[in-house]
């Protein structure tokens, strides 16, 4: 029996409608005395991400000696409530549904203000013909008549059933069919009343009104327009879609959830409906559903909402640093970090130099192992281990055929496998990794960078932090190297422009000689090729021997009316091919010989003394 069962048996026979006092806890509920309006039971509804299965309970006004009398595992001390009025129920496949029914009966009536149970014996008449007891409603709580007009399909449906099968293959495996039956339904005009929240809302849930009402409004929706709806009804539409009722193919399926999930507002002011927690869910059903069904990575990450992708995404970015900018790592780091991180003055006051900072640091740690085998990654987030994986287990889906053994990578940190029907997933478990030490990480990094950085409040360090004071020491040796040299002066030099500076200087050195100056002066393309003794009227060479024996060069300079810086590229493109470099300097006019190459421009002009 599942808590659902209870609840249905709570409306239809005593008229008593789950009630949700607390926004905060949507997975608690309270049912109440129809006269008295004190709680007979507490309901309890908590997902356990460890197993992936939904725990449900009850605590129920039927005293304690129900524990005793019964002597059932399932029915045991409660869970919440205090007092000996009080018994606990779990719900399970081996819960008795006719025990717990009996249970619920004790309560309504345990509370009933003065009340008292009356026994009637088995009736029979002098024909034979048997009596049929009839429950009587509780005063001001009429039973629902809903009359004679009750669509044909809508009481074929209902004939619709599966008889054998634990409780979820029941449920799961009936609404698949009956939802298979009225795929192509149509109503219209009839509104959805307000009802109460169910999680695994299903066709048997509903009345015959409240029937035709979701088919008027999926009618509607199928034509797109949308309306805010209750949310069992918005659920009971998901629950089509997981099963391929209104889809053509797997990806139609996954098309159709996504853009149900993106036009779902979270919640509606107008109608009080909070659709939060079946966003939560959808995003996850989506990822689960297409994995199931063997859709591509690609395709189904297309499909996937933030929620699903995000972790995985910044795991990735931070495992492998190097294939990502700065800005990038800093934003991952950000999403692990949260509010220790997101308004920290290193990234607001210079956002690249502060994301290149923590970056940096993160790279480097990386590179570095602590405690003896592990980079920072590992040190931190802990290896990829295998788990669990219960696809789809907190909706309502019939899976047809058994999964076959098979391996499905989502991503480049996230897979999953099938052997014998048991699905597994092999992931990075925050829950289990030793987030403290990043804690730790990223509040040295932002200690030591604002007062790097000189910005902000200085945070207090911490001596248990001392292991991460390394990788961040480097990071800011890094930052100062890149300060230091984009603080050099760039020189930059057009060397196309040198052919022009001396042909301008030959033309202003021959507009100031004379005409017999000209016919005696040799032109520098005259002069001979580097390596050959040159003649004795080489006006550069001469200087060039004079500058070897030390001798003063200037008063010829001066008396050719020559340009010294000339001359110097005259004599260092005449050498260039023998030496392969520079081999005069001229420094404010004055020219001097390059040591290191003395010796070879002597045995290349045959002395120095020649």
């Amino acid at each position: 029996m599942e808590l659902n069962d209870l609840l249905t048996y709570a409306e239809e026979t005593w008229q008593i409608k789950e009630e949700h006092p607390w926004a905060e806890w949507p997975g608690f509920s309270v049912l109440s005395h129809p006269d008295t309006g004190k709680w007979i039971a507490l309901c309890m509804r908590q997902w356990d991400e460890e197993t992936g299965e939904l725990i449900e309970a009850a605590d129920l006004k039927c005293e304690q000696r129900s524990i005793r009398e019964f002597h059932v595992p399932y029915v045991t001390f409660p869970f919440r409530m205090k007092g000996s009025h009080w018994a606990g129920i779990r719900f399970g496949y081996g819960t008795d549904a006719a025990l717990i029914r009996k249970l619920f009966d004790r309560a309504v009536t345990y509370g009933r203000p003065g009340g008292y149970t009356v026994v009637l014996g088995s009736l029979s008449s002098p024909s034979g013909a048997s009596h049929r007891d009839t429950p009587l409603p509780v005063s001001g709580r009429p039973y629902r008549n809903e009359g004679n007009d009750v669509p044909e399909k809508i009481s074929q449906m209902r004939k619709l059933s599966v008889l054998t099968g634990d409780m979820k293959t029941l449920r799961d495996k009936t609404f698949y069919l009956q939802a298979r039956f009225m795929e192509d339904y149509e109503d219209e005009g009839v509104p959805y009343t307000a009802d109460s929240f169910r999680l695994f809302t299903t066709y048997r849930n509903l009345s015959t009104r409240q029937l035709r009402g979701y088919f008027s409004w999926r009618t509607q929706l199928r034509k797109g327009i949308f309306e805010p709806v209750p949310v069992s009804a918005a659920y009971l539409y998901s629950f089509e879609l997981l099963n391929g009722i209104g889809a053509s193919d797997a990806e139609d399926r996954l098309k159709k959830l996504r853009a149900f999930a993106d036009n779902l507002p979270v919640d509606d002011a107008n109608y009080g409906y909070d659709y939060a927690q079946l966003h939560a869910c959808l995003e996850e059903w989506i990822v689960s559903l297409g994995i199931l069904l063997g859709v591509k990575p690609e395709v189904l990450r297309k499909y996937a909402g933030p929620a699903s992708l995000n972790q995985d995404i910044m795991l990735e970015r931070l495992k492998n640093p190097r294939e990502y900018p700065d800005e990038d790592i800093a934003e991952a780091l950000q999403y692990f970090a949260g509010k220790k991180l997101n308004h920290t003055p290193v990234l607001g006051t210079d956002p690249k130099r502060g994301a290149a900072l923590f970056a940096e640091s993160w790279r480097i740690g990386t590179e570095t192992e602590f405690d003896g085998r592990k980079n920072l990654f590992r040190f931190c987030f802990g290896d990829i281990l295998p788990r669990r994986w219960y696809p789809l287990v907190n909706a309502v889906y019939y899976e047809q055929q058994p999964p076959e053994d098979r391996e499905y990578r989502f991503n480049a940190v996230h897979s999953y496998y099938c052997r014998n029907g048991i699905w597994m997933q092999d992931s990075y478990n925050l829950r289990f990794a030793p987030m403290n030490r990043f804690a730790g990480f990223v509040h040295a990094a932002d200690c030591r960078f604002r007062r790097y950085l000189k910005t902000g409040r200085y945070l207090k360090e911490k001596p248990e932090e001392a292991w991460a004071l390394g990788v961040i020491e480097a990071a800011i040796r890094l930052d100062q190297q890149a300060v230091q040299e984009a603080s050099r002066p760039k020189i930059s030099i057009d060397l196309s422009g040198l052919d022009r500076i001396r042909n301008d200087a030959d033309i202003t050195r021959t507009s100031l000689l004379t005409e017999a100056e000209l016919q005696s002066e040799p032109s520098v393309e005259e002069l001979p090729e580097a390596g050959q003794v040159p003649a004795a009227e080489d006006i550069p060479v001469t200087i060039l021997r004079g500058l070897l024996k030390g001798e003063d060069v200037q008063t010829l300079i001066r008396q050719k009316r020559l340009m010294p810086s000339v001359i110097a590229d005259t004599i260092n493109e005449r050498f260039y091919e023998e030496i392969g470099d520079t081999v005069v300097l001229c420094e404010n006019d004055i020219l001097h010989i390059v040591e290191d190459y003395r010796e070879d421009l002597e045995m290349i002009l045959g002395g120095a003394d020649q």
